[in-house]
């Protein structure tokens, strides 16, 4: 009897150490298990501030980019519409008293010459990562302006530029005496020209194509101001 005591403790013994160490190997399948998980969420949330921060980058320098525009949108209201177009219009109009009309060539031939500020978005294009822009609102924003107001602008502007310096210009530096100084020196000259229906047709051009140009200048300026009123709510909630 006491042998089968001694062999039944000892089984009792080696099944405990048996219990034991599955427990142990159970534990450290666990811990191991945990650790991946956990790594595997640091990682993912590492990720996820990573592209967080890449993409408060991407619209500051957007931002920047859309400013720039406004800016350039503003400086061509300013200095050619506000300025030319009722400069033409009074021409047009014969109400030539008090305004310079020897400075036609000069005042009469401004254009729009568009400087794209996008470097920003063809990067995010290129490299295939306009996706950083979480906000699909405002993603579909941001192309839209890119990819329909640009190509108006650069059609418009290219059309524009064509027609004064092919067209207009020639005409008045081949048909107007002028000084070096670029002023109109035979004034009477000048008033038969406007007489006349080829002048009076280029003016006319001139000021339809720049009111139409402007029209699209702002409509540009419109999407630009409240692409950046939308970068800025973004960039803020995102902090």
């Amino acid at each position: 009897m006491p042998g089968v005591f001694r062999r039944l403790r000892s089984d009792l013994i080696q099944r405990e150490r048996v219990l034991k160490y599955l427990l142990y190997a159970v534990g450290e399948v666990v811990l191991i298990v945990i650790g991946i998980l956990l790594a595997l969420q640091m990682d993912e949330l590492r990720e996820r501030r990573g592209d967080a921060e890449r993409e408060r980058e991407a619209l500051s320098l957007l931002h920047d980019d859309l400013t720039r525009d406004v800016t350039e949108f503003d400086r061509h209201k300013r200095q050619r519409t506000e300025s030319a177009v009722p400069y033409l219009r009074a021409i047009l109009d014969g109400e030539w008293d008090g305004i310079p009309l020897d400075s036609l060539p000069l005042k009469g031939t401004p254009y729009f010459n568009f400087q794209p500020h996008n470097s920003a978005y063809q990067g995010l294009k290129s490299s295939g990562t306009l996706s950083l822009i979480q906000s699909d609102s405002l993603r579909d924003e941001v192309i839209q302006y890119y990819e329909w107001e640009y190509i108006s602008l650069s059609d418009w502007s290219s059309w524009h530029k064509n027609f004064v310096t092919n067209t207009l210009e020639p005409y008045m530096f081949n048909e107007l005496a002028m000084g070096p100084d670029e002023l109109v020196t035979d004034l009477d000259h000048l008033k038969v020209q406007l007489e006349g229906r080829r002048l009076r047709s280029l003016l006319g051009t001139q000021i339809g194509s720049m009111t139409r140009l402007d029209e699209q200048v702002e409509e540009a300026r419109e999407h630009a101001v409240r692409t950046i009123a939308h970068i800025d709510r973004v960039l803020v909630e995102s902090k």
